[in-house]
């Protein structure tokens, strides 16, 4: 993450006690390590640089000279970025404070706090490591997309190993407090107005409720699936070896790019892996049964029971793992070129949420 030193913390650093002295060479060292961003306005470095030269760690005046290098640039990504944290204080706040100020969400923090919480790179949590490492590749479409260097994201990846398992890793990890936290799960919803799985809305409570470097976000749509460029999962399919299977998956991309265009509300709720099918959306009945009501049959469908057919076809049930191990063989910039920012947005937006997180110094110490 991007972690903002302001000047009033250099002002109390430039007399602080050797304890005080300690932290503030440790939090300037992860700088070093590029698991984060430490970002301070040069005149804060200069004064600390000719106040406190004989107190600090060898390395430290090293990279303070690197961040005084980087400050115009860190300066220009801090207006940019959603997500980082700030650091006034050697002791102040008590607590971790969480504000949003004009759709930025800042942790602010005290120089003690910090070091607990910025031990190690954010860590990017998804429901299976392959999704994490789906998250990643949005980051990366996302900063590339923007101008931003891709090279500077740095996460650690982890999984839940479910939905249902979210709230319990959630606050295993708050409980550890050793780096930041970003959760990300499938919201299961089924219309726009469902309230999503008993799993989101245990993790949204975990949220407002704890004084942590912990973000938790779920899908707008009903799946990692439905958010997923149809450009990156026919890149996918085309991977496969050529088979009447495949040409079947091929047929079924181009009915759903029509439905997208077509129905792109619906779109964001119907079951990509497996299809939608009128005895599902029939079986639901209620909210979902009016929601789908304008959708029309697209292809016949396999399941017992006499159903009128899908009103959106399946794909494949692997199409998850295909599209994680295409993106890894693929550089960003060209697989870039299979997602339409204009259509796939919460593609993108997911992308600014991982790529603000997991923010992090790219370059070498020399």
């Amino acid at each position: 993450m991007l972690v903002f030193l302001e000047n009033s913390l250099a002002s109390e650093i430039c007399v602080a006690d050797n304890d005080a002295l300690s932290l503030f060479n440790q939090i300037i060292q992860l700088h070093a390590a590029r698991s984060h961003f430490i970002l301070m306005a040069r005149s804060a470095i200069n004064d600390v640089l000719e106040s406190v030269p004989e107190k600090l760690w060898t390395t430290t005046p090293v990279i303070l000279d690197q961040i005084k290098t980087q400050a115009s640039d860190g300066f220009s990504i801090k207006s940019q970025l959603k997500y980082f944290v700030e650091i006034s204080h050697i002791d102040k706040p008590e607590k971790i404070k969480r504000v949003t100020v004009s759709g930025k969400h800042v942790w602010k923090m005290s120089l003690s706090a910090a070091l607990d919480w910025l031990s190690y790179p954010s860590n990017l949590i998804g429901e299976h490591m392959r999704d994490a490492n789906i998250y990643a590749e949005a980051a990366r479409h996302y900063a590339i997309l923007k101008g931003f260097d891709q090279n500077s994201l740095r996460v650690s990846k982890d999984m839940t190993g479910g939905c249902g398992n979210g709230p319990g890793v959630a606050q295993e990890k708050i409980r550890e407090k050793s780096r930041p936290i970003l959760l990300i799960l499938d919201s299961d919803k089924l219309t726009p107005g469902h309230q999503g799985s008993d799993a989101v809305k245990e993790c949204n409570k975990i949220q407002s409720q704890n004084d942590a470097v912990f973000l938790f976000k779920s899908t707008d749509a009903r799946e990692l699936e439905n958010i997923l460029p149809l450009g990156l999962i026919e890149g996918a399919v085309l991977e496969r070896p050529i088979s009447p299977d495949r040409d079947k998956w091929l047929e079924n991309i181009k009915i759903l790019r029509n439905i997208l265009s077509a129905h792109p509300v619906e779109y964001s709720y119907v079951d990509i892996k497996n299809g939608t099918c009128k005895k599902w959306i029939q079986s639901k009945g209620g909210a979902v049964l009016k929601f789908f009501v304008k959708m029309p049959v697209v292809s016949e469908c396999n399941c017992s029971g006499g159903c009128d057919g899908y009103v959106s076809p399946p794909v494949v049930e692997d199409i998850l793992d295909w599209v994680k191990d295409f993106l890894s063989l693929k550089r960003a910039d060209l697989t870039l070129k299979m997602v339409d920012s204009n259509i796939d947005q919460e593609w993108m937006e997911v992308g600014e949420v991982v790529y603000s997180f997991g923010y992090a110094n790219k370059q070498r110490v020399i």
